[in-house]
């Protein structure tokens, strides 16, 4: 699976493989319409080398395996949790390298 999406179809689509890398743009804020690349990291001797990933200036940023964690997490907090909330737990995860509690957030 190389393919562009948006952050927001990343963190919502429960098909994601788990043997990738999520490839997103470095120095802006991400939200739901961030531009990102799921990319096989097998195919080149690194995924920041992917051409999908360079054509839209990406870079590696978490495994997808990492992803789904992350996802896992938010939802056995938030079993309904929203697009809002899992991005807010992608974003939490990523700065924090740790996953969010939600009832300390509230």
């Amino acid at each position: 699976m190389n393919q562009l999406l948006t952050l927001g179809e990343v963190l919502t689509n429960d098909a994601i493989p788990f043997d990738h890398h999520l490839c997103l743009p470095e120095g802006v804020d991400w939200n739901g319409d961030t531009r990102c690349a799921i990319v096989e990291s097998d195919e080149l001797s690194g995924p920041e080398e992917h051409p999908l990933a360079v054509a839209h200036k990406l870079i590696c940023t978490i495994g997808t395996n990492e992803v789904q964690d992350i996802i896992f997490n938010a939802k056995a907090q938030l079993p309904e949790a929203s697009a809002d909330k899992l991005l807010e737990a992608f974003c939490f995860y990523f700065d924090n390298d740790a996953f969010i509690e939600f009832e300390n957030q509230e």
